[in-house]
């Protein structure tokens, strides 16, 4: 499921062997940790999060975005 209050962008790769999704927010609405840059479910099901940046936290799922 997309994020509250946000959707998921998503393409399918077969480089990376499943479907590569990218949360986002609805105007003027932010994230309410900082997601990862991609988020990656295998042809098994299985999702895993993707981010090079360290300060980012790969918990699944991937964050809601605020409510105000």
């Amino acid at each position: 499921a997309p994020p509250l209050n946000g959707l998921m962008a998503c393409a399918h790769s077969h480089l990376l062997g499943g479907t590569v999704c990218t949360p986002q927010c609805n105007l003027p609405r932010d994230f309410t940790r900082v997601p990862a840059h991609m988020y990656i479910c295998q042809s098994t099901g299985t999702w895993f999060a993707w981010d090079s940046r360290p300060v980012v936290s790969q918990e699944l799922p991937w964050p809601d975005c605020t409510g105000w």
